[in-house]
């Protein structure tokens, strides 16, 4: 396959990306991060992102989102992988539930 037949390929890839998470914002009253994905949203304690913890509150003010996920300073969280981890605790807490 030659170099230019990848590149294509590689540019078909980046067209069906769809990010995992649509748009976030930091509420600093509560010390939350609120996300949104296309299927609903999540108001997460800045705590339950193990990445966010050591951060101080004000630098949370400069979240910002991007295909990739979510950002703050130097510190990158993957969006899929956010999500992903969020879905799995919400569904081991609920698993006894019914």
């Amino acid at each position: 396959m030659s170099s230019d037949q990848q590149y294509q390929k590689a540019l078909e890839r980046g067209r069906k990306h769809v990010p995992a998470i649509t748009d976030a914002e930091y509420i600093a009253e509560t010390d939350t991060v609120v996300i949104h994905t296309r299927d609903g949203t999540l108001v997460v304690p800045r705590g339950a992102i193990e990445e966010f913890r050591h951060l101080p509150q004000k630098s949370m003010k400069q979240l910002t989102v991007s295909p990739l996920g979510l950002h703050v300073d130097d510190v990158d969280v993957n969006g899929a992988g956010l999500v992903t981890m969020l879905a799995n605790r919400i569904a081991a807490e609920v698993a006894d539930s019914y």
